[in-house]
């Protein structure tokens, strides 16, 4: 039990602190939260990307393990929302936010400090190259999914390749690969931009939970979170 308390303490509690102090400055100031998403989305996330796939000191195999796990669980995870969504009912908009509630995660914002605080670099590293695999599907799939509600899919499949993170791995991929060094001015603005996302990241986690709302949609909101928490885990192991 101590080591349990330990963890929430020393691991959990730094995170909620963050997300807790977000949510007061949000409703303090009314902060633009789509502003600084898209920040993060087309400037700090593309650049902690490049710098973990660039720098890392994994070996290839370990690290396309940890990819594949995390590509291939996104995958039939949505394909099992997709056919809950079918069989609920669900019109085209809610069906796309069930799918997307269900297969995309934090591996990012609460992952990334979550094994930094409780692993060390090395957690850390090995959580950063995973999170790469869970930004290939939430900037490929996701992007498809979420503009599936709202736009045809021509319009949705060309909406995937708007977003820079796909062409920031495949940039760290040649530096790694070739061995490159960066100039130094680049090196360190890489390194300062990349040390900007967690702490973005969990001020919009925190902006968004304020904005939450969950009034009409309880029971889709549960499956959701049942196929996430129950069946996700299950094709893990």
């Amino acid at each position: 039990m101590a080591s349990l308390v330990d963890i929430a303490y020393n691991v959990l509690s730094p995170i909620f602190i963050i997300v807790g102090i977000s949510v007061l400055v949000y409703r303090k100031f009314d902060i633009d939260s789509r502003s600084l998403s898209r920040l993060v989305i087309y400037l700090f996330t593309p650049f902690t990307i490049f710098e973990g796939i660039a720098y890392t000191d994994l070996s290839g195999g370990e690290a396309v393990r940890l990819v594949t796990v995390a590509i291939v669980s996104s995958i039939i995870v949505a394909f099992i929302a997709w056919r809950v969504a079918r069989i609920a009912g669900f019109d085209p908009r809610l069906q796309s936010a069930f799918m997307l509630s269900a297969t995309l995660i934090n591996a990012g914002n609460y992952g990334l400090p979550v094994n930094r605080f409780a692993f060390g670099s090395e957690g850390e590293e090995r959580a950063l190259i995973y999170f790469v695999g869970t930004v290939i599907v939430s900037y490929t799939l996701g992007v498809f999914l979420a503009s599936r509600g709202t736009v045809s899919t021509r319009r949705a499949i060309l909406n995937v390749f708007t977003i820079p993170l796909p062409y920031m791995v495949v940039l760290g991929l040649i530096v790694n690969l070739g061995r490159i060094d960066l100039p130094v001015p680049v090196d360190r603005s890489v390194a300062l931009l990349s040390d900007a996302t967690i702490p973005c990241m969990l001020v919009i986690l925190g902006i968004q939970l304020s904005q939450a709302s969950i009034k009409g949609r309880f029971s889709a909101m549960l499956m959701a979170s049942g196929i996430r928490l129950i069946v996700s885990p299950l094709i893990a192991l």
